[in-house]
């Protein structure tokens, strides 16, 4: 491969179709599973690189960005243990030797001095973010605070004032020494406007920093004006307001109270009658003024459908993915933000927890997705002759995996489990009757509980199957908060970003905002169960994510083979 060295790096790795971030991430995060395969396959582009790009000095993008590449493969000769081919840890070994004579440590200060001076370019809201360079100047500047300009932290205060926030335990003798800049963070926060867990990050800040002599004045300015703002609201504008602002209200009194509590101020007394008077108001408007959201699913009509137009041989497939125009078969869940119209419920507030990826509408197409597939499983399962079939369907994949992979044999006898649960409950389905009782609740964890651990265990099997010629991955380390974080979808072969993303909106919690069912953790640790979750109709939608994740392991066999 020979390598065109007059472009620069960031258009020259996308030329390459190669992703790795600068970030040095820990051993057993799969991030680093996946640029050790990275390195790996493009060796030679790597080696390349290094023997044409002479390190001189830190005085452009490149030079900073070939500094800090520099200082991330360095750093990741400590995890060549886990590369299973003696002539790749072997060559990597032999790259990190020759990076190594470059003595990086001479090029720190330079490093500094080019943040200083490039500081809004490289922390440029709009600008490319390939090698995630960001998240590697803010950790330069975290690590060099004492040499980095007061114009920096300026920038900063405006512009990433959330970074330094969340991070502000690292910068907290920075900001004692520096009451300017503190005031310059806090001054134009939008506190009646945060939800609950921001206000107590931040007054927590406050509670540390309350006695600082320098800052003990902004401190208090702030805390008054939160607490007059929040009177003001409260007490005068009551006819004006409406049930959202209420619901917000109500965590920033209650996080206002804790501070108070905490700083023993009198007037923790005042705020006590609040939180009350805020939840019969909410439950008041929500008793007059409550909108329920239906949808009517015609499920005779969907599975007479399904029976006719579908070949007996193929419903297992189609039930969870469909095939699409470039000739190849996706889950339903494998949903494009692209093609999803934006829904008026997606611009007003709501009570259901959203963020810019898990939006209103996106969780209504989630849950009609599971709730109709639950139910034609449902459906599935009242008619023995079909349950028949289903299980049949079902048998024959496990028994392929079994035979195609190298890993785990006992795909067939684990779900095995399964089947014979299924069994268990087919009288209670098609009688419909005493659903509440605990031996039915019971019945039903059984089903969920294997769905989920069965779920957990192809991934796995997929993820190391992928890799295994590659790296070495313990399994211990494969667990199942890992195995659905997004960024490794590019391990998955059958499994997209967006299809990944699915699985964990149900079975855990994900995003910034924690959003999700979290079924998984709560059936592990029965917390937040009752009969409405251990039921027939929660159990038959838990078998339907299982089932999509049964076909997608076998199209990645299929593929493979």
């Amino acid at each position: 491969m020979k390598v065109q060295f007059l472009l620069d790096l960031v258009k020259l790795f996308k030329q390459h179709n190669i992703s790795f971030s600068l970030i040095l991430n820990e051993e057993d995060d799969l991030i680093t599973t996946h640029e050790l395969r990275v390195l790996i396959e493009h060796l030679d582009f790597f080696e390349q690189l290094f023997r044409n790009y002479h390190l001189i000095s830190i005085k452009t993008n490149d030079d900073f960005l070939m500094f800090m590449l520099s200082k991330k493969l360095i750093a990741m000769g400590e995890y060549l243990h886990v590369v299973k081919s003696s002539d790749s840890r072997d060559k990597i070994s032999k790259l990190i030797k020759e990076i190594k004579r470059l003595n990086l440590k001479q090029y720190i200060g330079q490093s500094v001095k080019y943040i200083n001076k490039n500081f809004e370019n490289l922390l440029s809201k709009n600008k490319e973010n390939l090698f995630e360079e960001k998240k590697v100047v803010l950790d330069s500047i975290k690590k060099n605070q004492n040499s980095i300009s007061d114009e920096v932290f300026r920038f900063l205060c405006k512009n990433y004032s959330d970074y330094l926030i969340y991070e502000f335990d690292s910068f907290k003798k920075h900001f004692k020494k520096k009451p300017d800049q503190f005031e310059l963070l806090f001054n134009k926060v939008p506190y009646l406007e945060l939800g609950g867990y921001r206000l107590n990050l931040i007054l927590n800040i406050f509670l540390k920093m309350k006695d600082n002599k320098e800052l003990k004045k902004i401190v208090n300015e702030s805390i008054d004006s939160i607490y007059n703002s929040l009177i003001q609201k409260l007490r005068f504008d009551r006819n004006n307001v409406s049930i959202n602002f209420l619901m917000r209200k109500l965590d920033i009194v209650n996080a206002l109270s804790l501070y108070f509590k905490k700083t023993k101020d009198k007037r923790y007394n005042k705020l006590k009658e609040f939180p009350n008077l805020l939840q019969k108001e909410i439950n008041k408007d929500i008793e007059k003024n409550g909108v329920e959201f239906k949808t009517d699913i015609p499920l005779s009509d969907i599975l007479e459908r399904f029976n006719k137009s579908i070949p007996k041989s193929l419903r297992l497939i189609f039930l969870t993915h469909k095939l699409s125009h470039d000739g190849c078969f996706h889950s339903n869940f494998d949903l494009e933000p692209e093609n999803e119209k934006k829904s008026f419920l997606d611009i007003i507030h709501t009570n259901v927890a959203t963020d810019k990826y898990y939006t209103f509408s996106r969780q209504q197409n989630l849950n009609i997705i599971i709730t109709l597939g639950g139910g034609l499983l449902f459906c599935f399962v009242k008619d023995y002759n079909i349950f028949k079939e289903l299980k049949t369907d079902i048998e024959k994949v496990f028994k392929y995996i079994d035979s195609e992979n190298e890993i785990e044999k006992d795909v067939f006898e684990k779900g095995s489990l399964l089947i014979a649960a299924l069994k268990n409950i087919l009288p209670v389905i098609k009688t419909e009757e005493d659903n509440k009782s605990f031996i039915v609740m019971s019945q039903c964890y059984n089903i969920e509980m294997l769905c989920c651990s069965l779920i957990e265990k192809l991934l796995r099997l997929v993820y190391i199957d992928h890799n295994q010629s590659v790296i070495y991955i313990p399994e211990d380390k494969t667990t199942l908060g890992i195995l659905l974080e997004t960024n490794n979808s590019s391990n998955f072969s059958c499994f997209g970003k967006n299809h990944l993303k699915s699985l964990a909106f149900f079975l855990l919690k994900s995003g910034e905002k924690r959003i999700g069912y979290n079924y998984r953790n709560r059936l592990a640790h029965l917390t937040k169960i009752d009969c409405n979750i251990l039921s027939p109709v929660i159990a038959m939608q838990m078998l339907y994510l299982f089932i999509d994740v049964l076909n997608s392991t076998y199209f990645y066999f299929a593929k493979k083979k």
